[in-house]
């Protein structure tokens, strides 16, 4: 466990149960650790901004009815009162169960805590004197009958909602996460075939395109999952005063919202649409430009690039904290060390030190800044479970003073073997006033 400074006054959990038992008898023994890490800090269950559960599904149960006993499990232990919360089938690598938690510290009283209710999803706002918060967990949309682009609207339209009703855009959002069952998986239209991932790179495209982004996209995890359709939760930030917004780059990678034509996910017949298209004099964009906004060369074939920063700075005055996008083994936009998972992931921290690093920050405008890096949260996803012991061995290394979830999820892109998230701060001087 690693606690914030006052200023930001979060505390991160990272729970894994240490018993054997069913899926609920494990969310019950991390619910009781959570119990007692939030006595020792002296706060208590009305201090949670956020909720993650994560669960394997490798029992072959059903996952509905699980996620249900799981809903039940979490309902008795808050008598109710339940912060946001998602239910994410992602097997942890070690346990039935995996529990992170996001609190609030109560050693400052520069803020306010509220939880609210809109359609059945719960979110919570925080009011600090230099900005509002909204944290928005379980924005979900099962799959059915329903098309994945279908499922993606739907979630994208009650997240705009929520937003919306709190006087929040999608252009306030600094952190989302998109939770995408069989992110592989081809659906075809008819004409083509289109990868998941893809169809909901589009549908967020659409959305997110109606919004002007003047302190660029989010930072964003987007991640396989074994059940569950579509489940996004998300960080809104609106600022009063003093405190700036920065979307970070990384001077390895491309950003991710200007990756070429040839990086768009599942576009198996792309030459052969483009050339039908411009036959029938269909405006589109060539091979060349890229696909840079929501270019539509045929109302079927989108393909809009992921709209996201690779991290994103949140400044409260000398204070600095930077929220780091689903990291992975990529150079400019190509994967890098196929196949290889141990190289995959050391290219992957190097990766987040060259976005963390004073040099690259200096170069986005943060000055004088201190060398040390705390970081609070890592989040480590590995695509295939017979790496998770090469994998981990390197990241509780790198990573040795907190707790790491690691989490058995299938990356955006098939060749990529790990991914990597994060939440760090940098310490500095704190103005008395926040």
């Amino acid at each position: 466990m690693k606690v914030y400074s006052k200023i930001n006054m979060k505390i991160y959990l990272e729970i894994i149960p240490t018993e054997q038992g069913s899926h609920a008898d494990q969310l019950n023994e991390c619910l009781n650790i959570l119990d007692k890490k939030l006595l020792d800090k002296g706060i208590n269950q009305s201090y949670i901004i956020k909720q993650s559960v994560f669960f394997s599904d490798n029992l072959n149960e059903n996952s509905k009815k699980l996620i249900e006993q799981l809903k039940q499990v979490i309902s008795n232990y808050y008598d109710g009162n339940i912060p946001p919360a998602s239910i994410i089938s992602q097997s942890p690598a070690t346990s039935l169960i995996a529990l992170e938690v996001v609190a609030l510290d109560s050693s400052s009283n520069h803020y306010s805590i509220e939880r609210k209710n809109y359609q059945d999803i719960i979110y919570t706002i925080i009011n600090y004197t230099s900005h509002e918060e909204l944290w928005i967990a379980g924005i979900w949309a099962s799959s059915g009958n329903a098309s994945f682009t279908e499922l993606s609207e739907n979630c994208l339209q009650l997240l705009e909602q929520i937003l919306l009703s709190e006087n929040y855009s999608l252009s306030d959002i600094v952190r989302q996460w998109n939770y995408i069952q069989d992110i592989y998986s081809i659906q075809n239209d008819g004409l083509s075939d289109f990868q998941n991932y893809q169809l909901f790179n589009d549908a967020r495209a659409k959305y997110y395109n109606k919004y002007e982004w003047k302190s660029g996209y989010p930072a964003a995890t987007g991640i396989g999952a074994a059940s569950g359709g579509l489940i996004i939760d998300c960080l809104a930030i609106k600022p009063k005063t003093k405190l700036e917004i920065i979307p970070l780059k990384n001077p390895s990678q491309i950003d991710a919202h200007h990756y070429s034509d040839v990086k768009m996910f599942g576009a198996t017949n792309l030459t052969h649409s483009l050339t039908k298209e411009k036959e029938v004099g269909t405006e589109y964009n060539s091979l060349s430009e890229g696909f840079n906004k929501v270019e539509v060369i045929h109302s079927n074939y989108p393909f809009s690039t992921p709209k996201f920063e690779r991290a994103k700075i949140i400044k409260y005055g000398e204070y600095i904290e930077i929220l780091v996008s689903g990291t992975a083994s990529i150079k400019g936009e190509e994967t890098v060390f196929i196949s290889n998972p141990q190289q995959q992931t050391l290219v992957t921290i190097d990766n987040i030190q060259k976005l963390i690093s004073s040099e690259n920050l200096e170069s986005h405008g943060l000055q004088h800044l201190s060398e040390q890096r705390s970081f609070q949260m890592v989040r480590v996803y590995i695509k295939n479970s017979d790496d998770a012991k090469v994998i981990k061995e390197i990241c509780d290394k790198e990573y040795r003073h907190i707790a790491i979830i690691y989490l058995i999820a299938d990356v955006c892109r098939e060749d990529l073997l790990v991914e990597i998230e994060a939440v760090l701060t940098l310490t500095s001087n704190i103005p008395a006033n926040f």
